[in-house]
């Protein structure tokens, strides 16, 4: 056995048999002194070996000398040792008492001491009114009762309590926090404001709002659509749909019955190529079917060539097909003014004339056009339940002139004459490059160049 488990044993020996206070028993001091040699048998600190001293703290009470405020005993592994407090542990020293705005702590040197209260901390007389700042005790303001709501006024209510009172009026502006609200006031105590409108009046954009961030939107390309398969196009954020870029290869729908195989042309704009017909037939945009012309007979695709006009009708070369129409000298000589009998208005927008048997459109096109468009004019109207209507011939057109009248020397029924001449099918033999009109504010005849404006009233 070593000197220190001797001195182990001794120590615990020195106390004498009985039962007094502070002294260990026969049975103790054998079980130290075994405790020891199995120690040192086994080559362990007897330190770590648990002893029987103590069993709690206060049985160290009377073992340990040397206590101070901030030394005291304590019982580890069954023997008495002495402890320090932490440095700034609270402490307690009857011989000693801290200063205003000071409190007892221990040091590093176990030593028990004044040290500077927490600044803020209330001090004086009372709950409230002054404070502790830099171990002086000076008088409060109203910042140190701040409860972080703006909504409220917050004040010592003469040192006996701190009141944080509720504003009530709606004039104090306040920040609730909420990034979806707008014109925040408070309202008893508390800050509260209008829903913000986040509607930004774009359609192709969903509208949002987190109280972190406030608005949002996001465009929704889906959501854009302009019904023109030849467009692509996008949602822009301020601005709405825009169109980004051209489909040249999409099918489409022109809206036209006389062309087939519609397609985008890359620009934006739906194409088809034009229907072909047979000879002597013409497409009807009314109903996109090929129609044979007038004069001709057939399905459309074959139609055939009029065999003599008969005794009232004469054969008129109109862009190279012979075409049957009224003749002129066939009605007799028609008097100046012809009369309001021969001229029905048939409530349906056309007027028929009972000598010629033929049948007008009352109100001419509206506006003026070049000669071959003034074909395709009346070669795709639709009127009075008819749709096989025509250029007139220079002669039909002569028909309708009273020349008892100017500006316009018209019959009653026919409605918005305009001021110059009007187109008929004519050809004029003298020039290609001319066609017949016929001057209604005067009534006369003469030729025009086919690339010129004039009006047009259609027959049938």
């Amino acid at each position: 056995m070593d000197l220190r488990n001797v001195a182990l044993v001794l120590g615990f020996v020195l106390a004498m048999p009985g039962c007094l206070p502070g002294r260990l028993s026969d049975e103790q001091i054998a079980a130290n002194a075994a405790n020891a040699a199995k120690a040192d048998a086994k080559d362990v600190d007897p330190d770590d070996v648990a002893g029987t001293e103590c069993e709690t703290a206060y049985d160290c009470e009377d073992k340990i000398t040397g206590k101070t405020p901030c030394v005291g005993a304590a019982c580890e592994n069954g023997r008495c040792v002495k402890v320090q407090k932490p440095v700034g542990g609270a402490c307690i020293d009857g011989d000693r008492q801290a200063p205003v705005c000071h409190e007892l702590t221990c040091d590093a040197e176990g030593q028990c001491g004044p040290t500077e209260t927490t600044d803020g901390a209330a001090c004086g007389f009372g709950v409230c009114g002054n404070k502790c700042a830099a171990g002086e005790c000076v008088p409060a303001t109203a910042a140190d009762y701040d409860d972080g709501n703006p909504c409220t006024e917050d004040f010592c209510n003469q040192g006996k309590e701190i009141v944080h009172k509720p504003i009530t009026e709606l004039t104090v502006a306040c920040d609730d926090g909420d990034a979806c609200t707008t014109s925040d006031v408070c309202h008893q105590g508390t800050c509260e404001g209008q829903a913000l409108d986040c509607t930004d009046g774009i359609d192709c954009t969903e509208d949002d709002c987190t109280s972190a961030a406030g608005c949002s939107h996001v465009g929704q390309a889906g959501l854009c659509d302009d019904g023109n398969p030849c467009t692509v196009q996008a949602c822009a954020l301020g601005v709405g749909c825009v169109v980004t870029a051209f489909d040249a290869s999409a099918a489409c729908d022109d809206g036209k019955n006389c062309t087939i195989t519609d397609k985008c042309d890359g620009g934006g704009s739906c194409a088809g190529v034009a229907k072909t017909c047979g000879t002597n037939a013409t497409c009807a945009e009314a109903d996109g079917a090929c129609k044979c012309d007038s004069g001709f007979t057939g399905d459309g695709q074959t139609c055939a060539a009029p065999v003599g006009c008969g005794e009232q009708t004469v054969a008129v070369d109109v862009d190279g097909k012979t075409v049957c129409a009224p003749d002129h000298p066939a009605w007799g000589i028609r008097p100046e003014s012809p009369p309001a009998e021969w001229f029905k208005d048939n409530d349906d927008g056309t007027v028929s004339d009972s000598q010629s048997k033929l049948m007008w459109q009352k109100a001419d096109s509206g506006d003026t056009r070049n000669w071959a468009d003034a074909k395709a004019y009346c070669q795709g109207l639709e009127l009075g339940m008819k749709i096989d209507w025509r250029l007139p011939t220079r002669f039909e057109l002569e028909t309708i002139i009273v020349f008892t009248k100017a500006k316009p020397a018209v019959p009653t029924p026919f409605a918005g004459t305009g001021a110059t001449y009007y187109w008929s099918v004519s050809p004029y033999q003298g020039s290609s490059s001319d066609a017949w009109g016929v001057d209604f504010v005067h009534g006369s005849s003469g030729n025009y160049g086919i690339t010129d404006y004039g009006w047009v009233r259609c027959v049938r």
